[in-house]
């Protein structure tokens, strides 16, 4: 089974396209807000330097909205993120109804399976 996504390798499983694209969205997620991040330290560091080595701030009064937006984006795409590696791994862990059972016994010189609990 061939992944969709082009840059990756053949699927060894028909589970493993829905893990491909959780983790490209983990890698998007990722990517976008460490980008985001560098380009604001390097245009807050151009915009805010001090001007004369004496120079003071002025003290800022937060915004109750900025607080609430910093704390309900985040919740937001982890929760997605959760929900979606969840509903991933429930998946993962049903078994489709057309495998074939395997019964294997191991000891610790011997070994012995059979294909199925009668047999």
């Amino acid at each position: 089974m061939q992944s969709q996504l082009a840059n990756l390798s053949r699927a060894a499983s028909n589970f493993a396209p829905h893990v491909d694209s959780l983790m490209l969205f983990y890698t998007a997620i990722c990517v976008f807000f460490a980008t985001a991040v560098t380009v604001a330290i390097v245009i807050f560091f151009f915009k805010f330097h001090r001007k004369q080595p004496n120079d003071v701030g002025v003290p800022i009064e937060g915004d109750s909205r900025l607080e609430a937006a910093w704390m309900i984006i985040p919740l937001i795409l982890a929760m997605a993120m959760f929900s979606w590696g969840a509903v991933v791994y429930v998946d993962y862990r049903r078994a489709p109804q057309d495998t074939l059972d395997v019964y294997v016994i191991g000891k610790q010189w011997d070994a012995g399976r059979r294909s199925s609990p009668t047999g």
